[in-house]
């Protein structure tokens, strides 16, 4: 029977809103039209196509490499079954780990705008998958309920034998020669719990330099397929200070995966699920690193990527994601809108 979390009533702050008043109607407009297409500038940035991308053989001759699968946000699926497609689940089981972004906090409570799960759909997919799968707790609506309930909440997957990251300034560490780091810009409410991304904070999250590391900022602006300038600035200070790779979330929408400075950076792996009908919603990203096995001590290389889109659609309470090699925003918002406008109108501001 799944542990449930009760929560008492306690005194939280109003929204907390990081956007001017321009910036929300923008918010708004893409949300409604199609997520905003266009590049704030030109950076030197070379992106790769959906596939895979061989980047060196090893050199260590090893049979068997470490390959780690990142999904993107794993928003509350509400009352719709979620149905994977077997090439999903194969790109996932095949990786040594799942990384996925837990956008919300598990609780019974309810609140408007904030983002609730339940522990069974986590332990379902993680059953699915049949591989370990890792949370990432560093994101705006990590304190929506407040200090306590995000405390119970991780307790709760700790004795479900879930390992998640997002706290503190050492690093988690994945395997022995892997290690992880993530953190928030932006928090609903006054952030007590997780870590947070500033520009003089990159400088506090440690590094072992025999290890490969990856940095995973929740960032940038919602519903945009292009990074932000401030996702830009805060790019090159991780890249300077040492982190290996960068895999992004926040945006709701894909950005770009592309090679920066002889780096990876995946600026947003969009949404992996979302109970919305809204189908500016159902665009995400797998993402699959392969390192080579080395000794401890020993830092590892990058070997090859490989991305595909994912893409949800929602139909009679049956969420059916699959692998996809292109996404057409404006092609599927017109198709739901002659099927179902009223649900479409409904799910437009949710």
């Amino acid at each position: 029977m799944e542990n449930k979390i009760k929560v008492k009533r306690r005194s939280i702050s109003v929204w907390n809103s990081p956007y001017t008043f321009c910036e929300k109607l923008q918010f708004a407009k893409y949300r409604v039209l199609a997520p905003k297409s266009k590049p704030q500038n030109s950076r030197p940035y070379k992106p790769i196509s959906c596939g895979k991308y061989n980047i060196v053989p090893s050199t260590k001759g090893y049979s068997s490499n470490y390959s780690i699968a990142f999904l993107g946000d794993f928003m509350p699926l509400h009352n719709n079954k979620p149905i994977y497609s077997p090439e999903l689940m194969h790109f996932c089981s095949t990786s040594n780990a799942v990384i996925i972004n837990l956008e919300g906090v598990i609780t019974t409570s309810v609140r408007p705008f904030a983002q609730t799960h339940s522990l069974r759909g986590l332990l379902e997919f993680r059953n699915k998958v049949g591989t370990e799968v890792v949370i990432n707790l560093a994101n705006n609506h990590s304190a929506d309920f407040g200090k306590s309930v995000f405390s119970e909440q991780c307790e709760l997957l700790q004795r479900n034998s879930f390992r998640f990251l997002g706290l503190g300034t050492t690093p988690f560490l994945l395997s022995p020669t892997v290690q992880l780091q993530s953190a928030t810009q932006w928090s609903n409410q006054v952030n007590e719990v997780v870590n947070k991304l500033s520009t003089t904070q990159i400088e506090e999250y440690t590094l072992n330099g025999t290890q490969f590391a990856i940095f995973l900022p929740h960032w940038g602006y919602e519903m945009h397929l292009y990074p932000s300038v401030t996702q830009q600035k805060h790019l090159d200070l991780l890249i300077n200070r040492g982190w290996d790779a960068v895999v992004g979330s926040h945006p709701h929408t894909p950005q770009p995966i592309a090679f920066y400075r002889n780096k990876l950076v995946a600026f947003s792996l969009g949404n992996f699920c979302y109970g919305n009908v809204n189908p500016n919603h159902w665009g995400g990203v797998a993402l699959k690193l392969s390192l080579e096995n080395t000794q401890i001590g020993e830092k590892p290389q990058l070997l090859s990527v490989e991305h595909y889109y994912t893409h949800q659609h929602i139909h009679r309470g049956i969420a059916k994601i699959e692998l996809v090699n292109e996404l057409n925003y404006r092609r599927l918002r017109k198709q739901l809108w002659r099927t179902n406008p009223l649900r479409y109108i409904n799910d437009l501001f949710l």
